[in-house]
């Protein structure tokens, strides 16, 4: 006999083979794995690095690297420096778990703004919110209202 907790890994597998191969069903897998620790640091990591690299592509943003925002940082949950370099928090400081990816998203892309304005001046804003979008629009950023 399966414990609860085995037969609800059963339903889920039977899910991803029944819907893996339907394109309306891909958001909704994707938001399962990215959201519940079925990713390393480096896949997750790796996933965000190419979504900013398609992001940087469209505005023509130049940035040195992305890298994971240290543990010891506590007060924020990204930045980028002078020299270009991002870095994003993906771990919640309490529960230590990954933040939903839509929210690493929106990091992401506030940071990328930074790459052009070092600042949250108004022009600052307004790319944040043109990146939002265009991230929205290619189903990057997929918040959940």
């Amino acid at each position: 006999m399966f414990s609860q907790t085995s037969q609800l890994h059963i339903i889920i597998l039977q899910c991803f083979r029944l819907f893996a191969s339907s394109p309306c069903a891909r958001p909704f897998l994707y938001d399962i794995l990215d959201s519940g620790g079925y990713m390393s640091e480096g896949q997750l990591l790796a996933k965000l690095r190419r979504d900013a690299q398609r992001i940087a592509k469209c505005f023509k943003l130049r940035y040195l690297d992305l890298d994971v925002e240290p543990q010891r940082v506590r007060s924020r949950f990204g930045s980028c420096d002078e020299d270009r370099r991002i870095r994003v928090r993906l771990h919640n400081l309490r529960t230590g778990r990954f933040l939903q990816y839509q929210n690493l998203v929106h990091t992401l892309c506030h940071e990328l703004a930074h790459v052009k304005y070092l600042n949250h001046s108004n022009e600052f804003k307004m790319l944040n919110e043109r990146i939002l979008g265009w991230a929205r629009a290619k189903r990057i950023y997929r918040p959940k209202c």
